[in-house]
């Protein structure tokens, strides 16, 4: 069965594998276990993998690459490509063995953020007896081809669902979270996670886990999503009691560690806060009233607000701790 996902711009978080990593293979578009079809040249673009990277603008073009394994089983897949201007928002990398696994993924590679890097495309078990492959098309416009990488994953990491101490509000966990005790959300400790659609910014959540976006949790896909109007309004009703918001000077309608202060008056529990421009983030909700609206929260404010879903606004996710 083929299935398809989007890596979306400014949401893409680069993965250090979620568990204890053993053997990479790494295959670059200059060696022999490659092939391509159609027209394949030099790019000008910058930080290549090895030397240069390769482009093509025909629309029947592919490169392939597959990696020589020593042993099948569970592996990390990332690809690297240079930027250009001129490249599709909308690159088909494609991640199959000739047999029961075939997996799309979208790239924007004309994010200049996403250029001259590893990216992580997937994690995937390969069984004995198939060939992986990696192939990268041009038939959604021009397209880079560079390097692919496999990362076996071996071991399993523990994972931590909150923490707890007898004084704060908000707990950092150490591991990239920060459990709240008021509403028993445990959020990503980093609120800048980028900007996108309602439904990119809701498809995008449940992809992150262990290893990306300073994520030491042991969580896995599935695990994260949006917080929904609800629960927004639950985390910043204890600021908008103690006054924390724009009308009185603040910039974070959130309290400090303590959850007794506003944010900007004692320890902050939490890293890259967007407050400038809209300082808006999504919530899982709809408006019932009209679907193409979803609720967003203003973290300069102290009221939900509706945005159109196919607007760009910031994600920040969540995760339910157990009681």
């Amino acid at each position: 069965m083929c299935k398809s996902r989007i890596i979306l711009a400014g949401l893409l978080f680069i993965l250090s594998t979620g568990a204890i990593a053993q053997r990479e293979f790494v295959v670059d578009n200059q060696d022999e276990n490659v092939s391509k079809v159609g027209d394949w040249r030099v790019s000008s673009g910058p930080d290549p993998y090895l030397g240069e990277s390769l482009y093509s603008g025909n629309r029947e073009s592919v490169f392939i690459w597959w990696p020589n394994l020593s042993g099948h089983g569970e592996y990390d897949v990332y690809a690297w490509w240079t930027y250009h201007p001129n490249r599709s928002r909308h690159v088909p990398y494609r991640v199959w063995d000739g047999q029961a696994m075939d997996v799309t993924m979208i790239v924007n590679q004309r994010d200049p953020a996403m250029g001259g890097g590893w990216n992580w495309l997937g994690r995937f078990t390969f069984v004995d007896g198939t060939i992986p492959r990696v192939v990268v098309s041009s038939s959604n416009g021009q397209a880079s081809a560079d390097a692919v990488k496999f990362v076996e994953v071996t071991g399993a990491v523990p994972v931590t669902t909150a923490c707890w101490d007898d004084e704060n509000r908000y707990i950092d966990c150490g591991n990239g979270t920060v459990t709240d005790t008021v509403t028993g959300l445990v959020w990503t400790k980093d609120a800048g996670s980028g900007t996108s659609s309602y439904a990119g910014t809701s498809w995008w959540a449940p992809e992150i886990m262990h290893g990306q976006g300073g994520l030491t949790d042991g969580s896995e896909n599935g695990d994260w999503r949006l917080p929904t109007q609800a629960e927004w309004a639950a985390t910043i009703e204890q600021a908008v009691n103690l006054g924390c918001t724009s009308e009185n000077g603040y910039t974070v309608s959130l309290t400090d560690v303590t959850g007794t202060r506003c944010f900007e008056d004692g320890e902050q529990p939490f890293e890259n806060i967007n407050k400038f421009g809209y300082g808006t983030y999504w919530s899982s909700t709809a408006v019932a009233e009209d679907p193409n609206y979803a609720y967003v929260w203003n973290i300069r404010g102290d009221a939900a607000e509706m945005r159109l879903k196919s607007e760009s606004t910031q994600g920040w996710f969540v995760r339910t701790a157990p009681p």
